[in-house]
């Protein structure tokens, strides 16, 4: 599957580790952080609303107890940060690419995927509850005990990720092809409706009977 990458305009982006600038200047003129490449900033401490970020490249940066709400990002890539336990729900991610980031325990919650690729990247018990994927790709990521409860899947391309006691509560997997992934204890509703049409191995059909009650003998 082909998804739109970032679109960046290279010959104006500028490099600056002065997050925490930029963002209060941004808040203070009502406008968006754009072209700019943030290497190696530390964010801490922080509740930010409605901010806007376009063409913006975020390289080795923290971000510590921050929360991100109704924010907008627009052709962004996160490569190598660290967003662990942060809140960034109910945002808006298009043209985005998370990159051997760290995002242990953090809460997506009521967010938009629109043209995402995530990549190499550790999102155990992270929260995505009630989010919308639409032409995703998640490659060599680990979801064990990650949230999907509710969400809606349009599109969205599954490549060596591990989903262990990941939750898909009332999430339909219609034609969500899980074969090239480690699939275990998924947790769904008792009436496993959520499975219908899902595509899986032999192996993980194995797996997933044990859900349905089925015992199948060699």
């Amino acid at each position: 599957m082909k998804i739109k990458g970032p679109n960046f305009d290279d010959n104006r982006m500028e490099e600056s580790d002065a997050l925490q600038e930029m963002i209060e200047e941004s808040l203070r003129d009502q406008e968006e952080v754009s072209l700019k490449h943030i290497k190696g900033a530390c964010l801490k401490e922080m509740v930010l609303e409605e901010v806007s970020f376009d063409q913006v490249i975020f390289e080795n940066c923290s971000f510590i107890n921050v929360s991100f709400k109704k924010t907008s990002f627009n052709d962004v890539v996160f490569q190598s940060c660290d967003l662990s336990n942060c809140k960034v729900s109910e945002n808006w991610f298009h043209r985005c690419v998370f990159q051997n980031v760290k995002g242990t325990g953090s809460d997506f919650g009521g967010s938009r995927f629109l043209h995402v690729k995530m990549e190499n990247a550790n999102f155990k018990y992270a929260n995505f509850t009630e989010s919308k994927f639409d032409t995703c790709i998640m490659e060599q990521c680990d979801l064990t005990d990650a949230f999907f409860s509710q969400c809606g899947f349009k599109q969205l391309e599954l490549n060596e990720s591990k989903f262990v006691q990941t939750e898909f509560f009332k999430t339909p997997l219609k034609k969500i092809d899980f074969t090239t992934c480690v699939l275990e204890g998924i947790r769904i509703s008792s009436e496993c409706r959520e499975l219908k049409g899902a595509v899986v191995n032999l192996f993980q059909a194995a797996e997933l009977a044990k859900i349905l009650g089925i015992t199948i003998k060699e």
